[in-house]
């Protein structure tokens, strides 16, 4: 028996191809990925990434951007917990 197919998404954060001149892979529909049940897991799994301290982690721009694809992506499919923590996320201390 063969293992399923599965394709590999790629979102717009800089890669290191990008980096060095060349052209990133084009970005796949993650809308048929992201059930309500995804969604409402992915946004607490996020929170706590950001709300308990992880800013050593955070401190890397390729993190901090794959984060925020994420939680733009989530409040697109209707998370208000995403958007809150969005707006924590980008809103400087202080």
């Amino acid at each position: 028996m063969q293992p399923e197919h599965h394709e590999i998404l790629t979102c717009p954060v800089t890669s290191a191809a990008e980096m060095h001149g060349k052209p990133s892979a084009p970005l796949l529909p993650l809308p048929s990925l992201l059930s309500e049940t995804t969604v409402f897991y992915l946004a607490g799994i996020l929170g706590r990434v950001i709300q308990d301290g992880s800013m050593s982690m955070l401190a890397h721009d390729d993190v901090r951007q794959a984060v925020l694809f994420l939680l733009d992506e989530l409040v697109e499919h209707g998370s208000s917990t995403a958007y809150k923590l969005r707006d924590d996320f980008v809103t400087p201390p202080g």
